[in-house]
């Protein structure tokens, strides 16, 4: 499995190391609940951007964006964190840490539509998730690479600003970033 990180915009797809991916637990009482997890320290902080997260549901390579949709078999919100300015716009050898990237539990595409999926942040921000982007985002990973059973691609929401998190100077203070829609929600914490 690997999490591939693709700007619409420019046509780059990024591939991130698995162990950037940090899953959502799957238990049924969990669902809608925020994902909470906890990073190292970073001495200039975080950058943290919502995105979108689609699950490939088979192998696929050079695939054309009208039938992009068929090879999709979950959706699902992300935190994308990274140290501060590493990622402004996609960039090719950009390094991640473990967990950098936090899913929210998968939800079954069935009903989903770009107009009803409106993300919210605890800092007041509301944007819709680039749905109709995923069909450019799943052919332009395609192009550069074998998209394989189970592989995430993401896409960040462009109208939602990174959040900037300072490191606390106290292990009690935390900064938390969360984003949530009626059905996926998700939370980082960090100290």
């Amino acid at each position: 499995m690997k999490a591939v990180l693709v700007d619409v915009v420019e046509g780059v797809a990024v591939t991130l190391p698995d162990t950037a991916v940090e899953r959502a637990p799957l238990r049924e009482d969990l669902i809608g609940r925020p994902v909470v997890a906890y990073l190292p320290d970073c001495a200039g902080g975080c950058d943290v951007s919502v995105c979108l997260a689609v699950r490939v549901s088979g192998a696929c390579k050079a695939l054309e964006e009208c039938f992009a949709l068929r090879y999709i078999n979950g959706v699902a919100l992300a935190l994308l964190v990274s140290p501060c300015g590493m990622l402004s716009g996609v960039r090719a050898g950009v390094l991640l840490h473990d967990g950098a990237v936090q899913l929210a539990p998968w939800s079954d595409v069935d009903g989903i539509t770009g107009d009803n999926l409106l993300v919210t942040t605890l800092g007041g921000y509301s944007a819709m998730l680039p749905w109709n982007d995923v069909p450019k985002a799943m052919s332009v990973a395609s192009r550069q690479m074998t998209l394989r059973t189970g592989d995430v691609v993401l896409v960040k929401v462009a109208e939602l600003p990174a959040v900037h998190c300072l490191p606390a100077t106290a292990a009690t203070r935390y900064t938390t970033v969360a984003a949530s829609t009626p059905t996926m929600s998700v939370a980082k914490r960090f100290k």
